[in-house]
């Protein structure tokens, strides 16, 4: 699957690429915050919260004109992300139930979720606002591995795509830093179908900062 990866990425890097501009080979180190969301509402039953995320790889950027302002940069980062489940606290329900104003969650016994992916990102850079520029594109996200798998009520999709937005603030000649938000364009985390499953379409927020290393020098 690494090789397939592999593949994809110079085709595209290749395919792209302007033939008078310079490519930069750079690597990648961030992490930040990640979350599951439901932007249309969200079931009353579940509280999902807030869990750290790294992640790091190989990034290629280059003009699409000599001097320009305008650039794309194409990736493979390798991602860990998740997010914190938090239980009723069934000994706090007592036998008058519960309301959806006042659900008693148990934080303590909260349940940590990690993801293993491999994230695909294409990005458009623009440079306008010196030092700071304007960064926003697509990603894919394969998902290699959740804190999921054996859960028989809910369904986790292979194949994620997503969208990003962020600023860039180049240091130096090889040195940039990145900061974004990104966001499940579908949702990753829904009912399985089945007669016990919930109606549930939580997709992934997160934000996140990471340093940029160019590998080649600028001629």
């Amino acid at each position: 699957m690494i090789r397939k990866f592999i593949i994809l990425f110079s085709l595209v890097g290749s395919s792209i690429i302007p033939i008078t501009a310079q490519v930069n080979w750079t690597a990648a180190l961030g992490g930040g915050m990640s979350y599951m969301n439901d932007y249309f509402g969200g079931h009353p039953l579940y509280n999902y919260q807030e869990d750290y995320l790294v992640e790091g790889g190989l990034l290629v950027h280059a003009n699409f004109r000599e001097g320009g302002m305008l650039s794309w940069q194409a990736g493979l980062l390798l991602r860990n992300s998740g997010f914190r489940d938090v239980p009723l606290d069934r000994d706090a329900i007592g036998n008058g139930g519960i309301s959806s104003e006042d659900i008693p969650w148990d934080y303590g016994n909260a349940r940590t979720i990690r993801n293993w992916s491999m994230k695909v990102p294409l990005t458009l850079k623009f440079n306008v606002f010196e030092p700071i520029g304007l960064l926003f594109g697509g990603h894919v996200n394969y998902m290699m591995k959740t804190g999921m798998d054996n859960n028989q009520i809910v369904s986790y999709k292979t194949w994620i795509p997503g969208a990003h937005l962020g600023l860039f603030i180049p240091l130096g000649r090889r040195f940039n830093i990145e900061g974004m938000v990104d966001s499940d364009v579908v949702p990753r985390l829904t009912g399985s179908g089945g007669p016990l499953s919930p109606d549930i379409n939580y997709r992934e927020f997160s934000y996140s900062i990471r340093i940029i290393y160019q590998l080649n020098p600028e001629r």
